[in-house]
């Protein structure tokens, strides 16, 4: 007998699932990505999903300066019972500046509380506390070699500022590998260059950008036509100017096809003080 619509027939007892979910594995952490993915024994609601609830650790009982929480990571999807979380670029920077963090395998867990997330169920799922994390079975490094995306001269303040795609080892960041031409291709006249050799970095902190103070005899070999206009004045280096944080050397920039800066050059409009004199008598 066919029961219609209009004509459903109520359930005269409903029993709710009461299993916990937990977890079941740590299939894959991929830094080229920045995603990683979690298996759990039943299905997952995305809505549920609480970033800020997962830490990254370097071994199953970790200490707090080898662990990594997300903070700003906001975006997942499920397949079945996989859930993939995309890593935002602030926490993938956040992880890259932790050493012994998620370097390897062998480095690779993760932990997160009770209300990290829900199953379909909207029951919570068990937590992986920091003493039982779970390693990664299958760790993809970074091998992304990072790149200078735009440079900026200001003749002003005597300085340079570059901008690279991902975050960089400043602190080896080379500066006797960087040089500055007047033509973007060396090869088609003659070319006027000066090699930034004793310029100091206004910072050695981790990032994505080296501000350079440049040094007066670099200064002094700029002129009317090298140094002073967007289309005098390009930029190139080596690859062993900087590596990233997984020791990707940066990609090179030749002396044939060389990089324009981003912005017009700030002239130099500070007059000059006198500093100081000497008296004979």
């Amino acid at each position: 007998l066919a029961i219609i619509n209009g004509k459903a027939l109520q359930a005269s007892l409903v029993i709710l699932r009461n299993i916990t979910t937990t977890l079941t594995s740590f299939p894959l952490f991929d830094l080229n990505l920045g995603r990683l993915t979690l298996s759990f024994s039943y299905y997952i609601d995305v809505t549920s999903v609480s970033f800020s609830q997962f830490t990254l650790q370097s071994a199953p009982l970790a200490v707090p300066q080898t662990m990594y929480t997300l903070t700003s990571s906001s975006m997942a999807t499920v397949t079945g019972t996989n859930l993939t979380i995309f890593l935002s670029s602030l926490d993938l920077s956040g992880i890259k500046t932790i050493p012994g963090l998620a370097t390897s395998r062998t480095t690779t867990y993760i932990s997160f509380t009770s209300t990290a997330v829900r199953d379909n169920s909207h029951n919570l799922v068990a937590p992986v506390l920091n003493g039982n994390a779970t390693q990664a079975a299958v760790f993809v490094p970074d091998t992304i070699a990072p790149f200078v995306t735009s440079f900026i001269l200001d003749l002003n303040t005597g300085s340079l500022m570059l901008t690279f795609s991902k975050l960089v080892n400043i602190p080896a960041l080379a500066t006797s590998q960087i040089r500055l031409q007047n033509r973007q291709n060396a090869n088609l006249d003659i070319t006027q260059s000066v090699q930034l050799t004793g310029s100091l970095l206004q910072s050695t902190l981790i990032s994505n950008v080296a501000s350079l103070w440049l040094p007066v005899s670099v200064l002094q070999t700029f002129s009317s036509s090298f140094g002073t206009l967007q289309s005098n004045t390009y930029l190139t280096l080596t690859a062993l100017t900087v590596s990233d944080l997984s020791s990707n050397p940066v990609v090179p920039i030749l002396n044939t096809d060389a990089l324009p800066p981003s912005a017009s050059i700030k002239a130099d409009t500070s007059p000059p003080a006198l500093v100081a004199f000497d008296l004979n008598l």
